[in-house]
């Protein structure tokens, strides 16, 4: 997994691109809702391990607002 292989290797950097696409806010899907709450997880189990995940979109309000909030 991508994570724990960032974990393995840390100090490294996380690069996401079109995070709008992957975790989008509004009218999501139950499968998209899905995506959403792994990838929460995830980030979350990260916080100690000095990786650092950077997600680039062109459409801020597009993405989902809980990968928004401060600490993520």
């Amino acid at each position: 997994m991508l994570f724990q292989e960032a974990i393995d290797k840390a100090p490294s950097v996380v690069l996401m691109d079109e995070l709008d696409t992957l975790c989008p806010g509004k009218g999501s899907s139950e499968q998209e809702k899905r995506v959403l709450a792994v990838l929460l997880s995830m980030l979350d189990q990260l916080v100690n391990h000095r990786v650092v995940v950077i997600g680039l979109t062109r459409q801020l309000e597009n993405v989902d607002i809980a990968l928004r909030r401060p600490g993520r």
